[in-house]
């Protein structure tokens, strides 16, 4: 089965086969299992994180073992299944834990400018048109970055709840950070807009805004900082000392890893602030995928953290994502594309170097067509990247394949025309570009459909997956296609008429994914969708 990232929340008897005690430990464990949030590279936070592991063994008399799961989602599954005792997680991530998991508890917050919350605040010109938030209706207001929470996410449900809907009463601009906010309301470039409270304040006391030519007027209730949170099936003495143990600590070097002054108490009804924005700002409708085992070989051959790696090792080079990968991988990127628009994308961003993930030979492909050198960069075991820099490059690529279109050879055209010798071969561009360079026609299979569909050749042969061939076919009934079906998609091929009629029946395998990864993922899909 392929081990989807994004965990699917199935009915009872699915999860049976995975028991909770095949992972679980005792409730007094010799050796507790922490999980760091997995926001850069594994092995690097380990190491700085190995002072908070010597902290843990002396306050707790227990082994510590660290852990870094690939994204948020492996640790709320791990949490879910026993797996690891203590975990730091983001708020979001937490609230949908908590839902999964309803015996863990949150026990201890981090504290950033004295305190254990922050909040929004809506601000507007002084002696602007917008007075109230009534008057935000029908204007322009200024946002942050799409992920942030405090600049969009927040405020945005808070406009919500006072009857203004960010895509039909107002027009959402996002300016990419607080300060821009600031800054773009006091030059009137939008007549309002929303930032964190503390940044707003710190840009008034080092002046870098003008407060006379600002006014708040509105302010979010508390959103609380990120949580520790560990399993609450624990020994009561247990607990109490791993809450004594990060509410006492001191150390700066500690702190400093969690980016926090300290830890406070907390508890699980302060985030149903984010409960109820992230229920007001999800989507409503539910999705099902018909089968367990449905996967993408292209989706599993790149991770989130590989994408981190990749950023880390080629600091500013934009990242493309083509759309065949999961959420948490979108979410790292900075656009998608698809194969129809992925020359268009990489032109769109205007920079002399690309990274281009994860399908090798489309990003072959692209390279050749936009004219740019192309690397392959290698994954070590540690999990950082390895690269020959001093090569002439302009776009990195990755080790990825559809294991479907990477069957396809220059033999197999060879063979076809000199049997057929007037075919016209159309070659999908997830094939090699020795594939697609051998063609007559390389393309998505839209573009397929439009070429066969203004051509007149007397047969033509599709070099792509059996159903998508068919989609081009059966656009075009009146066209002969030769070998139309010669290599099916195994994981596609999974899912039947069945299978998605008792999904439907018994609304069965929801597909879930934490609201701050799918905001940042759907980020880069709008950005992909403006090009077309």
């Amino acid at each position: 089965m392929i081990n989807r990232r994004f965990f699917l929340h199935g009915t009872a008897a699915a999860f049976a086969l995975t028991p909770v005690a095949a992972f679980a430990q005792s409730k007094d464990p010799a050796k507790l299992r922490v999980a760091l949030l997995p926001d850069e590279n594994a092995s690097t936070l380990i190491q700085q994180a190995q002072p908070l592991k010597a902290h843990l063994e002396k306050a707790l008399g227990k082994q510590i073992e660290l852990i870094v799961t690939t994204d948020y989602s492996s640790m709320i599954e791990a949490m879910r299944f026993g797996r690891i005792e203590i975990a730091y997680f983001g708020p979001f991530s937490y609230v949908l834990a908590k839902s999964r998991a309803p015996g863990i508890e949150p026990f201890a917050v981090g504290i950033e400018r004295g305190s254990p919350t922050y909040n929004s605040i809506i601000i507007a010109q002084a002696d602007g048109p917008v007075k109230t938030l009534a008057d935000i209706k029908g204007k322009p207001f200024g946002y942050g970055d799409q992920a942030s929470t405090s600049s969009h996410l927040i405020p945005r449900a808070h406009l919500l709840r006072n009857g203004l809907d960010g895509s039909t009463d107002y027009k959402p601009v996002h300016l990419g950070t607080h300060d821009g906010v600031a800054r773009a309301v006091q030059n009137g470039q939008v007549p309002a807009g929303a930032l964190s409270k503390a940044i707003y304040e710190a840009l008034l006391a080092r002046k870098a805004i003008d407060g006379d030519k600002l006014k708040v007027i509105a302010i979010t209730d508390p959103i609380p900082n990120y949580p520790m949170v560990m399993q609450g099936d624990l020994n009561p003495a247990l607990k109490d000392n791993i809450r004594k143990a990060f509410i006492d600590l001191k150390d700066p070097v500690i702190l400093k890893s969690f980016r926090v002054e300290g830890f406070a108490a907390t508890d699980d009804k302060a985030y149903d602030i984010l409960r109820e924005t992230a229920k007001i700002l999800n989507p409503t409708r539910t999705v099902l995928i018909p089968s367990l085992k449905a996967g993408c070989s292209l989706a599993e051959s790149i991770t989130a953290a590989d994408v981190r790696a990749l950023r880390e090792r080629f600091p500013g080079v934009p990242v493309v994502t083509y759309v065949n990968t999961y959420a948490d991988v979108k979410a790292e990127s900075d656009i998608c594309c698809t194969s129809g628009n992925a020359v268009a994308v990489v032109e769109s961003l205007g920079t002399d170097t690309v990274i281009f993930l994860p399908d090798e030979y489309l990003a072959g492909n692209i390279a050749r067509e936009t004219g740019k050198h192309i690397i392959y960069p290698t994954r070590l075991p540690s999990g950082k990247i390895a690269a020959d820099t001093n090569l002439d490059y302009q776009m990195i690529g990755w080790r990825g394949r559809c294991e479907v279109h990477e069957k396809f050879t220059v033999a197999d055209i060879e063979r076809v025309r000199a049997q057929f010798p007037d075919v016209v071969i159309l070659a999908h561009p997830e094939c090699s570009p020795e594939v697609t360079a051998a063609s007559d026609f390389s393309g998505s299979t839209n573009a397929m459909i439009r070429y066969v569909e203004k051509t007149q050749a007397p047969r033509y042969l599709l070099l792509t997956e059996c159903s998508m061939g068919e989609n081009v076919a059966a656009a075009n009934p009146d066209k002969e296609m030769l070998r139309l079906c010669s290599v099916r998609c195994p994981h596609m091929n999974q899912i039947t008429l069945e299978m998605t009629r008792d999904a439907l029946k018994y609304m069965q395998y929801v597909t879930e994914v934490p609201e701050e990864i799918r905001v940042r993922a759907y980020s880069a899909v709008e950005r992909m969708l403006r090009i077309g």
